[in-house]
């Protein structure tokens, strides 16, 4: 709501920057989607969904150089990279949606549950002193300030397991 009647960015290109875009057009006046590539990478229901609004527009094939603003931001310098010219772009919000995925890729196989490490309550995981905390859970909400509830908890748990207590 404090983009209420007015113009946002949102960067990237998959389901979660589509997701956010459509969700700012519920407030905004109008949304900027920028992508580095010349194609999204989102599902098609959420592109289709997404353009049938009327009140984004996609910028292709740019990256964004620089915020620049007094007290507030005020535009975005884009740059085309394949013309490798740069342009302001008037906006009072900006949103980054890119690399949403946490990497779990260290992780062994048998700790995961559809690419997220599987916890209890107390974020432990099977293995005794293992814990896991914040985006890489299974049933993360990928919000901040649930994962730094998410690392306390944690924290509190393996702090409990090398004092010799429960956890």
């Amino acid at each position: 709501a404090f983009f209420k009647d007015r113009v946002t960015a949102v960067i990237g290109g998959g389901d979660t920057a589509i997701e956010e875009a459509l969700f700012l057009t519920t407030f905004a006046k109008k949304v900027y989607l920028i992508h580095r590539r010349e194609s999204l990478r989102g599902s098609r229901v959420l592109i289709d969904r997404m353009l049938a609004c009327g009140k984004v527009e996609l910028i292709y094939n740019s990256v964004v150089e620089s915020l620049e603003g007094g007290d507030a931001l005020e535009k975005i310098i884009i740059k085309d990279l394949k013309s490798g010219r740069s342009s302001p772009l008037a906006v009072d919000g900006f949103f980054i949606f890119v690399g949403s995925e946490p990497n779990t890729s260290f992780v062994r196989p048998e700790l995961l549950e559809h690419g997220m490490v599987s916890i209890d309550s107390s974020m432990k995981t099977s293995v005794a002193g293992l814990f896991a905390a914040g985006d890489c859970r299974s049933g993360s909400k990928r919000q901040i300030v649930l994962a730094a509830a998410d690392g306390a908890l944690a924290a509190m748990s393996a702090y409990e397991y090398i004092s010799g207590g429960t956890a």
